[in-house]
């Protein structure tokens, strides 16, 4: 991966998500959820994958409900320490 630090991760999906929300990343809070239509979950799940190096399945979804939830994900799937 990378980006490894968690606040560095964190800044990377703020920002994606920002982009999607029509806000700055520094506007996006990172413990808030944020609806997301379809299109901008399977952008996300490619930006995931493709960024961090990560194979998702459905299930990863449900942890996907806030930005810090994506970036535990990120952390549980070993992203990090690729």
């Amino acid at each position: 991966m990378r980006g490894t630090d968690r606040d560095e991760i964190l800044e990377q999906v703020l920002d994606f998500l920002g982009g999607f929300l029509d806000e700055d990343g520094a506007d996006v809070r990172p413990d808030a959820g944020y609806v997301l239509d379809s299109l901008a979950v399977v952008e996300l799940v490619t930006f995931l994958e493709e960024r961090f190096g990560l194979t998702l399945e459905r299930p990863d979804l449900d942890f996907m409900e806030t930005p810090n939830g994506v970036v535990d994900l990120i952390l549980a799937k070993g992203a990090a320490g690729s």
